[in-house]
């Protein structure tokens, strides 16, 4: 996975980059196609906008979030996309799959 980052009227710290990989590993556990993942962090007065497109095969699912901290806002835009590819996962899962076998089973 192949993270860019990028922010406006803020400095991208050593910290913020490292706590930003390791909270999108999680990701990257539930789903193994997940292609580029952008990200997107601004100030806004004492407002914190943290923004994430992440390109998975097949589609790109997007989220955004507002905090009074940049590692609240990192850690709810991480949560969205958390359960945006497990709901798109699950889009792809053969759900037909054990009453197949269990008819195989009876022949």
């Amino acid at each position: 996975m192949n993270i860019h980052l990028s922010g406006q009227n803020m400095e991208i710290t050593d910290a913020i980059k490292q706590h930003i990989h390791q909270k999108f590993k999680i990701l990257s556990k539930h789903f193994e196609s997940i292609i580029d993942l952008h990200v997107y962090m601004k100030v806004e007065k004492i407002e914190h906008c943290v923004e994430a497109k992440l390109d998975v095969r097949g589609t790109t699912l997007f989220s955004s979030a507002r905090a009074n901290d940049m590692y609240v806002a990192i850690e709810q835009v991480v949560q969205k996309l958390d359960r945006q590819v497990i709901k798109y996962k699950e889009k792809f899962k053969d759900h037909h799959m054990k009453e197949v076998t269990h008819h195989m089973l009876d022949k």
